[in-house]
């Protein structure tokens, strides 16, 4: 049973991948050859359902825990290029905060982040500085807006917009947040049917790589 997968780019063989991985194995699809392959047999830890990598400069990022308790909580990345994976664990305050309603890997800017919120309570923004260290996790700021921990599991974050705002996703739409002043201002857009429940978000990053002359070929 697939517990992760992932899709990206490989920019040294100008081709892309699809990862999927199971408990113990690891399966990769590459777009050009049309095939599947499986290789490097690793145990990275218990995903209890299925979870989509988060891609960040060309590595798939997902959150685990190990076999034999929840309070072994560490990320695991794979490499797109190389193939390698690496283990670093979740910042030491996260892991011995067993009331944190989760921990859920996004992207700020160009930095991997953990949100890690009680719901109703508070949520912590956590960055880390310099990549696969551990030491260099920083928590970035914390909330009590109750826009943001209602629903803290749908949170995402984007550049910020101005020197104190970020741009983020939160349950009712899109909204700017002051770190410093901790205010969540709505920002204004057209609803359907005057609903925002329905909006996700995703990050954009334009490529001049195109899908479609692979795309044309017959995938069995």
């Amino acid at each position: 049973m697939i517990g992760y997968y992932g899709f990206g780019y490989d920019s040294r063989v100008n081709d892309y991948k699809l990862v999927c991985l199971t408990r113990n194995e690891v399966h990769a699809y590459t777009l050009k050859s049309n095939s599947w392959r499986r290789f490097n047999t690793v145990r990275h830890g218990y995903c209890p359902r299925i979870t989509p990598g988060l891609l960040l400069n060309g590595v798939l990022y997902w959150s685990a825990a190990a076999t034999s308790g929840e309070n072994h909580k560490f990320i695991v990345s794979f490499d797109i290029s190389s193939e390698e994976f690496t283990k670093f664990p979740f910042p030491e305050e996260i892991i011995q905060r067993p009331k944190i309603s989760g921990a859920i890997l996004r992207v700020l800017g160009d930095s991997l982040c953990l949100v890690c919120g009680i719901r109703d309570v508070g949520v912590d923004i956590w960055v880390m500085q310099n990549y696969g260290v551990m030491e260099s996790w920083v928590k970035k700021f914390t909330t009590s807006q109750r826009k943001i921990t209602s629903y803290s599991h749908l949170l995402k974050l984007y550049w910020p917009i101005k020197t104190d705002e970020i741009l983020m996703q939160v349950s009712e739409g899109l909204a700017l947040y002051d770190d410093k002043d901790d205010r969540v201002r709505l920002l204004n857009f057209i609803a359907i049917n005057g609903r925002f429940d329905f909006l996700k978000s995703e990050s954009y990053v334009e490529s001049l790589v195109s899908l479609n002359p692979v795309l044309t070929r017959k995938i069995r």
